[in-house]
């Protein structure tokens, strides 16, 4: 009788467990479903970051004529950038469908430490971006262009470094629950979270380092190049001789060329910091809030997944459409233009070449036949020159 109840009791116990597991499966695919429109955004999040800043940072090795200081920060942005969509967002898909991380603790803790390294560099180089826009505007003569590409390759190891140390705390505290009750695909879930006031002050600190401060540290620099700019007048012109004025116009329209390239620039970039600061402002206060299941919580919580990705995939879009080379460079690999250029390169110079040989053949022509015109007006000049007097 006994045992006869006992196993009434599991058969029961386990079949309510099935109940369960199969009523849990049923709630995760229709809450995923019906974020239906999040993973669509996220999917299209990962294919613009992925492919386009895989492409700046392809571009920046490829051609030659990108390789300066600005483009150099820009690459390093876009490395971090590629990392943190390219490995964060298919989790997060994931995690829709699932409701938990997969592939266990150790790439959980890897994850993490590649998701916050990434944030950092891209806001380090932010800054450093603003920086070398204040120092090329507002004092061009100071500093030298090798002591600057040498600070370049020391900021963007130490960007890394940096981001590392700080992703160190959270990639430490993730942690392993089994779901014993249920079997859905994996055995594990990866709360990554911890101890949640531990995680606050780490948040309050990173907020304050990683987000304040820099937000200052680049509204100081562009207050000062927004100020320079405009302030700024071109040279006046004081010319004496024609050789004098064209020099003079030559020199003037430079300047404003190369004023022009510098407000253009510097807008980009001011966009680009914009863009960053304000979509990452949701996840701050979400992580800064509590993370409780309250209903403003979990709105928040949507609210800066569909944020957060903004900035990696929103910079190379602008770039391309703002920058000529960069666009250029971008044609270039999706329509294989390195062996168009090539051919054109080649074809061009040989018609070049022709169009000089037949070019010279027609001066020298043209030079014989007015010497021989001239010679004969001079001597029709001569004999009509008695008359004249």
């Amino acid at each position: 009788m006994a045992n006869s109840t006992t196993a009434n009791v599991t058969q029961g116990l386990n079949e309510t467990g099935y109940q369960n597991c199969f009523d849990l499966k049923k709630n995760l695919i229709d809450s995923a479903s019906k974020n239906y429109w999040l993973v669509a955004v996220l999917f299209t999040y990962f294919l613009v970051g992925f492919f386009g800043n895989g492409i700046l940072a392809l571009l920046f090795v490829k051609e030659k004529s990108l390789r300066d200081i600005n483009n150099a920060l820009i690459t390093n942005l876009a490395v971090s950038d590629f990392m943190y969509v390219g490995l964060f967002v298919p989790i997060l898909i994931f995690s829709e469908f699932y409701r938990y991380r997969p592939f266990g603790k150790k790439f959980c803790i890897i994850s993490i430490l590649a998701n916050y390294t990434s944030q950092d560099v891209s806001t380090l180089s932010l800054t450093a971006l603003s920086y070398f826009r204040f120092c090329a505007i507002v004092t061009p003569f100071r500093s030298r262009r090798k002591s600057r590409s040498k600070l370049i390759v020391t900021f963007c190891v130490l960007s890394w470094l940096i981001g590392a140390v700080f992703s160190i705390y959270p990639a430490w505290h993730c942690q392993e629950h089994p779901l014993r009750e249920c079997f859905i695909w994996s055995r594990h879930n990866v709360n990554k979270f911890g101890n949640l006031k531990s995680f606050q002050k780490y948040f309050y600190i990173r907020f304050t380092l990683l987000y304040l401060t820099p937000l200052f540290i680049i509204a100081y620099f562009y207050g000062r190049v927004a100020y320079t700019l405009s302030e700024w007048q071109p040279p006046a012109r004081c010319c004496i001789t024609m050789s004098s004025l064209k020099v003079s116009e030559s020199v003037q329209s430079n300047n404003q060329a190369a004023s022009r390239s510098r407000k253009k620039l510097s807008i980009v970039v001011l966009i680009i910091v914009i863009t960053f600061f304000v979509s990452w402002l949701p996840t701050y206060v979400y992580w800064l809030t509590g993370l409780d299941d309250s209903i403003f919580i979990a709105e928040l919580n949507t609210i800066r997944k569909v944020f957060m990705f903004v900035p990696a995939t929103t910079n190379p879009i602008i770039l391309i459409v703002t920058s000529t080379s960069y666009r250029q460079g971008f044609l270039n690999i999706c329509f294989c233009g390195g062996w168009k250029s090539t051919l054109t390169q080649g074809t061009s110079t040989f018609s070049s070449q022709l169009r000089t040989g037949l070019t010279l053949v027609t001066r020298r022509s043209g030079n014989h036949a007015q010497s021989s015109s001239t010679r004969s007006e001079s001597t029709f000049a001569m004999k009509e020159e008695p008359e004249q007097i």
